[in-house]
């Protein structure tokens, strides 16, 4: 599986049940947990997840912004013409 594979999961998973510690992100992904610790703090290094206060791990902002930067591009007339 590839780390961009992985690292989609993980948004997914952190989307969906919202705040979690890395282990628990480890065994739903059945992955081993050092390699989702890495996944994360790299997520964490471009600002696409942050750490909670109780150390747990949730999406940041950032996805909204990417996609409100594309959701700007996109002619919204065209995609709902028949």
């Amino acid at each position: 599986m590839s780390a961009i594979t992985r690292s989609v999961q993980a948004m997914d998973l952190l989307a969906r049940k919202g705040p979690l510690g890395v282990r628990a992100v480890a065994q739903q992904l059945s992955l081993p947990l050092g390699s989702v610790h890495r996944l994360l703090l790299d997520l964490s290094e471009e600002g696409i997840v942050d750490r909670t206060p109780s150390g747990e791990w949730e999406l940041s902002y950032r996805l909204l912004e990417i996609t409100g930067l594309q959701l700007e591009r996109i002619e919204l007339p065209r995609l709902f013409r028949p």
